[in-house]
């Protein structure tokens, strides 16, 4: 169900795309009139908008309405193949299960505390529960479910945690042997959103027809800088090796 609506999702951001495309193709090429009476057809919003509207208003009009039409129907079309892939009983690539994580590289991430193991384990327990993360006991030792981000994607970390003991403290070793990250569609779908706008913004004083619609490109821009770019952060395993320092009372080891 969940890549059902990833995939919904993402046909009904190439219908609002190819959308908004086309308009501003039309419009170019053959003005409010051709735009009405070629392209209209396929749109129902600009269709009766052309009968009420003219001029920039027309074409920020079509531009909205018109793109939600094609989102929706791209994310109908969309549900419905996935539907009837299941029905015949052959899952289309968007519902079949992810592929197991590749195996990567084991990266290591490592800090040094001031404090004894005992110690050490109780800021990293107390670390891991604000953090959300978990601690698995294994046969080996402890394992490490962490709760990552990294820009547009997030997803899950996972590998053995070790306490060290030093003769000045003790070093909470984590080594990431698992991972499976996943791109934020949302996030994409809005970014891509704002660039259409940005497109809309800059290109007006070559295109002086688009000049009504560059404050509506203006605020798309606006939009998707607010919504997602300044949320961007990095969350990952040195975030939580420094709240585990801030839990031993941000004592380092002693030189």
């Amino acid at each position: 169900m969940k890549s059902s609506r990833r995939a919904a999702t993402e046909a009904a951001v190439i219908g609002f795309l190819l959308h908004t495309a086309t308009v501003l193709w039309a419009w170019r090429t053959w003005g409010t009139f051709g735009r009405g009476n070629v392209i209209s057809w396929l749109d129902l919003p600009a269709s009766i908008g052309y009968m009420h509207l003219d001029g920039g208003p027309f074409l920020a009009w079509s531009l909205a309405a018109g793109g939600l039409q094609w989102a929706g129907i791209g994310a109908l079309v969309a549900l419905l193949v996935g539907r009837a892939a299941r029905r015949g009983g052959k899952p289309s690539s968007a519902d079949r299960p992810p592929e197991p994580p590749l195996a990567a590289e084991t990266s290591v991430h490592s800090i040094e505390l001031g404090v004894a193991p005992e110690e050490a384990l109780a800021a990293l327990t107390r670390a891991v529960e604000g953090w959300g993360a978990q601690i698995e006991a294994t046969a080996d030792g402890r394992r490490l479910v962490l709760p990552v981000v990294s820009g547009l994607r997030k997803g899950l970390v996972a590998g053995p945690v070790t306490i060290e003991p030093l003769p000045e403290g003790s070093r909470v070793v984590f080594r990431a042997e698992e991972s499976h990250l996943v791109v934020q569609t949302a996030a994409v779908a809005i970014l891509l959103l704002a660039g259409a706008g940005g497109v809309l913004t800059v290109l007006w004083p070559f295109v002086p027809q688009m000049l009504p619609v560059a404050p509506f490109g203006a605020l798309l821009a606006l939009g998707g800088w607010f919504l997602v770019v300044s949320r961007l952060r990095t969350s990952g395993p040195d975030e939580l090796l420094a709240a585990v320092a801030a839990e031993a009372g941000g004592a380092p080891a002693a030189l």
